[in-house]
C-alpha cells in the first residue's frame, strides 16, 4: 500500500511538472508570434489575385469547345509527342456518385464501399495515377498510367510529333 502510494505521488507531481513546462512553451510561443506580428503585420489584400486566378481557370475549364494540348515526357524529360484532347485529363479516379456509403446499425454508424455504376467494386487509392482523355479528332478514349505530360490550353512553340489516333 505504501509502494502504491508513493508511486501515485511521483506520477502526480511529474505529470504536473510536464504540463507546467508544457504551459511554459506555449506562453514562449505565443510571446514569439506576438513579435512576429508586430515587426511583420498580415497586409491588408486589396486584389485577391489567387481568386482571380482561380475564377480564370473554372472560366477556362468551364469552356465546351476549348481543346487541350497533353505532351508527353519521356523518364528522361524529354518531349515524345502530343495529344490534342477534348478537355483536361481526367483522373480514373473520379466518381459520379460517392465512393462510400453509411450502414447505420444499432451498435453505431459504418462507412462502407459503395458499388461504382458499372456494378463493380473499386480498390481504393490505386488508380492516383490514371488519367483518361478523348482524343479531338477522333473521339477515342486515352488513359495514361503513370506517365509524366504538361497541359496547355494553347500549343508550344516547339517541334514535337502529333500523336494520332488511327480510326479503324
Amino acid at each position: 500500500m505504501i509502494i502504491l502510494v508513493a508511486t501515485t505521488s511521483i506520477f502526480v507531481f511529474t505529470s504536473c511538472e510536464e504540463s507546467s513546462t508544457q504551459r511554459d512553451g506555449e506562453r514562449v510561443q505565443e510571446d514569439v508570434m506576438q513579435r512576429a506580428s508586430r515587426a511583420h503585420p498580415v497586409p491588408q489584400v486589396n486584389n485577391f489575385l489567387t481568386r482571380q486566378a482561380v475564377v480564370k481557370w473554372m472560366d477556362r475549364m468551364d469552356t465546351p469547345d476549348k481543346v487541350f494540348y497533353i505532351y508527353i515526357l519521356a523518364d528522361n524529360g524529354a518531349m515524345v509527342g502530343y495529344f490534342v484532347a477534348q478537355y483536361r485529363p481526367v483522373s480514373t479516379a473520379t466518381f459520379l456518385t460517392p465512393t462510400k456509403r453509411i450502414e447505420r446499425h444499432s451498435h453505431g454508424n459504418l462507412a462502407v464501399q459503395s458499388p461504382s455504376l458499372d456494378g463493380t467494386y473499386y480498390g481504393e487509392g490505386g488508380a492516383a495515377s490514371q488519367f483518361f482523355f478523348f482524343d479531338a479528332e477522333t473521339d477515342a478514349f486515352i488513359e495514361l498510367q503513370g506517365l509524366n505530360y504538361i497541359l496547355m490550353d494553347q500549343p508550344l512553340a516547339i517541334e514535337v510529333p502529333r500523336l494520332k489516333v488511327e480510326l479503324q
